[in-house]
């Protein structure tokens, strides 16, 4: 128990310890970091789940028939779970969306507030959170307003009464 205690509480200080130490001075962007920060995370966890097995006396032979039993599951139950997981790991090694970005995805538009290992957090203009699961961002259409450029166009729709005279018209949209 209190190997997975400190397991725990590594896997929450290591990595905000590595990115403000070390990541913090490489020339790498957020996003690289982010992901980095987050594959670093789910390890420290991983390795303390194994060290406290092997402080219990858990060993791989005791257990593989429970790995077989799970990725049975995996491949019945668990698909849609299991699909998120791995396309959360394509998006943060493959980058096609980062932290910050403006995305739509199923017609809502907002900005990549959080990214985690299953799911995206976009929030919109009016301040809504939107939790996709990070499969829709691999197999559904997903526009990405700022992933090569930050400029992006705005339409402003004007309505003008039939008749008016252009001149005003040019003059009252430039003040």
């Amino acid at each position: 128990v209190v190997a997975l205690i400190a397991a725990v509480a590594a896997a929450r200080t290591v990595p905000g310890l590595l990115e403000f130490a070390v990541l913090a001075r490489l020339p790498i962007d957020k996003g690289a970091r982010n992901a980095f920060v987050i594959v670093c995370r789910y390890a420290v966890t991983l390795l303390g789940v194994i060290v406290a097995c092997r402080l219990i006396g858990m060993t791989w032979s005791s257990v593989q028939w429970l790995a077989a039993a799970m990725t049975v599951g995996l491949g019945f139950g668990l698909q849609e779970i299991f699909a998120n997981l791995v396309s959360g790991l394509i998006i943060l090694f493959e980058r096609p969306i980062r932290m910050g970005d403006l995305v739509t995805v199923n017609g809502t538009t907002g900005k990549v507030t959080r990214m985690q290992i299953r799911a995206t957090t976009i929030t919109d203009f009016d301040r809504r959170e939107l939790i996709v699961p990070n499969k829709k961002f691999i197999t559904d259409n997903v526009i990405n307003w700022t992933l090569s450029d930050d400029r992006r166009r705005m339409e402003i729709p004007v309505g003008v009464a039939y008749g008016s005279p252009s001149v005003k018209i040019i003059d009252g949209m430039r003040r």
